[in-house]
């Protein structure tokens, strides 16, 4: 069985308008090449422009694997939480999960501020798509959670 049949078989859409197959395609985002376990997906492929969050589990090298062939490297993340500081006069609470807040609600995501997240902000795709990704490190089964921060090229 791929990967994406195992993916679509055990996973949970959230937005059902376009199949995990057609919106991948539209982010021209592959899965790992290898067995993971779903857990959510949301997005359309008509309106790649708009948003694709995504979470699934996989094993730790297949995991490390996915990041290096988007460009990123799995031994250089920045990590969460962040810490303190602020941004623009504004300061930011080290607690707050990586991602938007309605979108850790919509999505189910639990994040737990008293561990470490790998976080990769650079994960491109071959159009143009660009993931903020984070990844749970605990245990052999790593959880990937990804959401899209540049819509792929409509012109390629």
């Amino acid at each position: 069985m791929s990967a994406l049949a195992a993916f679509v078989l055990t996973g949970c859409a959230l937005v059902r308008d376009d199949s995990l197959d057609d919106i991948l395609k539209a982010f021209q985002l592959q899965l790992p090449d290898c067995k993971i376990d779903a857990k959510s997906y949301s997005g359309t492929a008509a309106r790649s422009e708009e948003q694709l969050n995504l979470s699934f589990r996989a094993p730790k090298e297949c995991v490390d694997q996915y990041i290096r062939s988007h460009g990123e490297k799995p031994d250089n993340p920045f990590r969460w939480p962040f810490g303190g500081g602020t941004l623009n006069g504004v300061k930011l609470d080290p607690n707050r999960p990586p991602f938007p807040e309605a979108t850790v609600k919509e999505m189910n995501w639990k994040f737990d501020p008293s561990r470490q997240y790998n976080c990769y902000s650079h994960f491109d795709t071959p159009n143009g798509g660009r993931f903020m990704m984070v990844v749970d490190l605990k245990g052999d089964e790593q959880t990937v959670y990804m959401m899209s921060t540049d819509a792929p090229n409509r012109h390629s």
